[in-house]
């Protein structure tokens, strides 16, 4: 059993005091969706949201969360985005999808949502007659699921000034204006090779890829989409996020896209006219995510055990190991985070805001497999400390969770 570990039965004080009264949204195992905050004595206090929901995204400026709701109604099944209070009050309702509509986008996933950065307007995908469809929802109710482009698959990113929005949407790259006019820029009709696109912290520079022997171009275009060009290639297809504070682009690079694993991670200094790569960290990885601060990432790393078991690694700015845990088997819910871990890094954080706790969750090697079991508790949510031997500490049962965004 780990240092600090919380255990189903019996518990153990953790030393840290990481993340002490910041709020930690939890996605549980009953359905239900509760805070966590750790108390000054070192104790994990959990309150009820709501008892039947999934996919919590905390609002960036409010004690509001937006969580996904389905529910039987009548012959039908209906999914809603509904929006709580930290307190468990409901505030209101942000998005019903229409009878005879399919209620979620991926299997467990009724849809996926991300606040503007302001917190005033949820972006999300959902289910239309359409097919999937981006929409968007004013917190406070000026417009409500208004759609805004159709296509398959779409990934999207806010940028960092509040009013435009990337979006990839099949094979086409577009910039909305989400002020105004919602005047729509087209960026390229053939970026593929990549799925979100990428905002520089200074709002400036956007980020994308096209195709390009042997295998992308990364391109650099302005924050409104304009200016589009080449800065660099590499030989297959990519995963993008910016460096918190920097113009430098963080790109994972897979040659056998189809196996879910990245082979290496590049920095690319997208600054100045004539750009600049090298070579970061040499993996293989699944997942990266850089802290809020831009001075360390976390990389996810599979054990190749055979057994489904991954590892977190911790790296500095120049790509030097700094720690690593124990391995550990992903619930099911934190796996489709790692699996698409360039769109939900924009939107549910897994760093502490004040980048010292990075959080994890599903089973550490001494836990029974709950599905073989019957294990009524099921994984767990933990959070490390990410620096180099520091133990795993067990937060509480959960399938995912997710911590506020960080102030910008």
């Amino acid at each position: 059993m780990a240092a600090g570990r919380i255990g189903a039965r019996g518990k153990k004080k953790a030393d840290s005091q990481v993340a002490t009264g910041v709020p930690i949204i939890v996605s549980e195992r009953s359905g239900a969706i509760a805070v966590r905050r750790r108390t000054v004595s070192g104790e994990w206090e959990r309150s009820l949201v709501t008892p039947a929901a999934v996919w919590p995204v905390l609002n960036p400026a409010r004690d509001a969360v937006a969580v996904s709701v389905v529910a039987q109604e009548g012959e039908f099944l209906r999914s809603n985005i509904e929006l709580f209070a930290l307190d468990g009050t409901h505030l209101r309702t942000l998005h019903q999808t229409p009878r005879g509509v399919g209620p979620v986008i991926a299997p467990r996933i009724p849809h996926y949502a991300a606040w503007s950065p302001r917190g005033d307007v949820l972006s999300y995908v959902a289910q239309s007659s359409y097919g999937l469809t981006l929409f968007l929802s004013e917190i406070d109710g000026a417009f409500v699921s208004d759609p805004i482009i159709n296509g398959a698959p779409i990934f999207s990113a806010w940028c960092p000034d509040n009013n435009f929005l990337g979006v990839h949407a099949g094979d086409e790259l577009a910039v909305i204006e989400v002020e105004g006019s919602r005047t729509t820029a087209n960026v390229a009709e053939r970026a593929v090779g990549f799925r979100t696109p990428a905002f520089s912290s200074d709002a400036n520079i956007m980020a994308y890829a096209v195709p390009a022997e042997p295998g992308v171009a990364i391109m650099r275009a302005h924050f409104q989409g304009t200016g589009g060009r080449e800065v660099h290639r590499l030989p297959g297809g990519v995963a993008m996020a910016f460096r918190p504070g920097t113009c430098e682009l963080t790109v994972a690079l897979t040659r056998q896209p189809d196996s879910g694993v990245f082979d290496e991670l590049w920095s690319i200094d997208m600054a100045g006219e004539a750009a600049g790569a090298r070579l970061l960290w040499r993996g293989p990885l699944v997942a990266f995510f850089w802290a809020p601060q831009g001075d360390r990432m976390v990389a996810i790393v599979p054990t190749h055990t055979g057994d489904g078991r991954f590892s977190a690694w911790a790296l500095d700015a120049e790509g030097q190991f700094a720690g690593a845990t124990e391995p550990f088997v992903p619930s099911v819910d934190y796996r489709t985070v790692l699996g698409f871990f360039d769109q939900f890094a924009t939107s549910h954080h897994l760093w502490s805001p004040d980048g010292e706790g990075f959080l994890l969750a599903g089973r550490l090697p001494g836990d029974a497999v709950s599905a073989a079991f019957g294990d009524p508790v099921g994984d767990y949510v933990m959070l490390w400390e990410a620096r180099r031997g520091a133990p795993v500490e067990v937060v509480g049962p959960g399938d995912v969770a997710f911590f506020p965004p960080p102030q910008q």
